[in-house]
């Protein structure tokens, strides 16, 4: 069929044929070329500087904390590279303050939790390259790489082509590790929320009191159903209780909220010190919520039985289920809070 087009045949053009294909990426002149390299190392010019005052999305940003930040690296070595770097435009990492290097390194562990949880990779490379001749592409302003590894991804590319095929968008890894940033937690760090108040400065305010509840088979009292409060619709499982009323300490607020949603009564004197708390930032249709909470166990004697359901539309149930439901749960797509709920269970004797 003529369509036109004209072809040529490749022993017809000019080359000395070899056994290598070839992988043409015209991408990657951006970076050859020094595309986004200050010409000097004036703060003015530098692009590390300049990412904080962007948004989110045109600014790569991950996070960002009261000191440091977090964004993606242009150019990554391999999905999910990350940069930490101090607001401040200092090269070296000994020009940091005591308290830009605490935040620093906090964070940085903070990062390698989010990478981990969402990549699944099964290891991490982390630097940083201090003055040109020591490697660094940006000299001028101090960062610190994470890069995900996993086992097999050093092949001919990078050694032969010295071209890394990314199989994710920056955009789209960027609000994946974003989203989970907030619900990764080790219940040690108290985390600077700066990074939501400054895009929201109207942020709600929550405390809120949470009971893992299990029983003698280790099985846990969960609410499962589709919270209306998310956009998405996604069904969640997420732990009994709720907010602290005018007056109520927490554990108070957490007898009441145990009788509310699964008709449960126990005392004050059932429930022991914190195992963990949690700061995150919940996006409910209403609007986002700066949420501080406390977690607490208890164990109960019996396996109660429970079809209570509550909430307006009865979409959301209280439920007996196993750590593995819970694990093929998520494996399915559903929202477990907090992400890492199966950490937090009591270590058994046996």
């Amino acid at each position: 069929m003529e369509t036109g087009a004209r072809f040529q045949e490749a022993s017809q053009l000019p080359g000395a044929p070899d056994a290598f294909s070839r992988l043409w990426t015209p991408h990657r002149m951006a970076y050859i070329g020094g595309d986004a390299k200050p010409s000097s190392a004036r703060s003015q010019e530098c692009p590390f500087c300049q990412s904080p005052k962007e948004s989110d999305e045109d600014g790569l940003i991950v996070y960002r904390g009261e000191l440091v930040f977090v964004v993606m690296n242009l150019f990554p070595y391999n999905s999910g590279h990350l940069l930490v770097l101090p607001y401040r435009h200092v090269p070296q990492y000994v020009d940091m303050t005591p308290a830009e290097r605490q935040e620093f390194g906090e964070v940085t562990a903070w990062a390698m939790r989010v990478l981990k949880r969402v990549t699944s990779c099964h290891g991490m490379n982390l630097g940083m390259n201090q003055g040109e001749v020591a490697g660094a592409g940006i000299a001028a302003h101090l960062h610190q790489h994470i890069v995900p590894r996993w086992s097999g991804d050093a092949n001919f590319f990078p050694l032969i082509a010295q071209t890394k095929a990314i199989p994710k968008l920056l955009e789209q890894q960027r609000k994946e590790l974003q989203e989970a940033w907030f619900e990764v937690s080790d219940f040690s760090l108290d985390v600077s929320l700066a990074q939501r108040e400054i895009t929201t400065p109207q942020l709600g305010q929550r405390q809120t009191a949470r009971a893992l509840i299990t029983d003698s088979a280790g099985n846990l009292l969960l609410v499962r159903g589709r919270d209306e409060g998310y956009p998405d619709g996604r069904e969640c499982l997420y732990t009994i209780g709720g907010g602290l009323e005018a007056g109520e300490s927490p554990i108070s607020a957490l007898v009441r909220e145990i009788y509310e949603e699964t008709g449960i009564r126990i005392s004050d004197n059932q429930i022991g010190e914190p195992i963990a708390s949690r700061d995150a930032v919940l996006d409910y249709l209403s609007g986002p919520i700066k949420q501080h909470e406390l977690f607490y166990s208890l164990v109960l004697d019996d396996h109660i039985d429970l079809t209570a359901t509550f909430g307006d539309s009865g979409s959301e149930k209280v439920v007996w289920i196993s750590p593995k439901e819970v694990e093929e749960f998520a494996h399915r797509g559903g929202r477990v809070f907090p992400s890492n709920l199966l950490d937090l269970l009591p270590v058994s004797d046996s």
